[in-house]
């Protein structure tokens, strides 16, 4: 079984300076390579409890170029009810 990395960078974006979830996301990716881990991103859209924070189509884009670029096969995203056209455009 692969392990998944949970790198949900859409939690502590409205909180925290862009430079610093980069970083973190940087290293969280590089982290997941060496290990052949798959990565979860995201949230798309509400999660349980209905106040969590989600992120564009655009962010996605970036993190799966990010995690591509890093050589990670496998990207998990959460949660497909989100999924319109502007994320599937991404996703293709």
């Amino acid at each position: 079984m692969r392990r998944t990395i949970m790198a949900y960078s859409s939690i502590p974006r409205p909180f925290i300076p862009k430079f610093f979830i980069n970083k973190y996301m940087d290293w969280i990716m590089k982290w997941a390579s060496k290990t052949n881990s798959s990565l979860a991103l995201g949230f798309i859209s509400k999660g349980v409890y209905g106040i969590e924070p989600t992120y564009g189509p655009e962010s996605l884009k970036i993190e799966i170029y990010q995690a591509r670029a890093q050589n990670i096969n496998e990207v998990v995203i959460f949660h497909l009810s989100g999924l319109n056209e502007s994320y599937a455009e991404v996703l293709n």
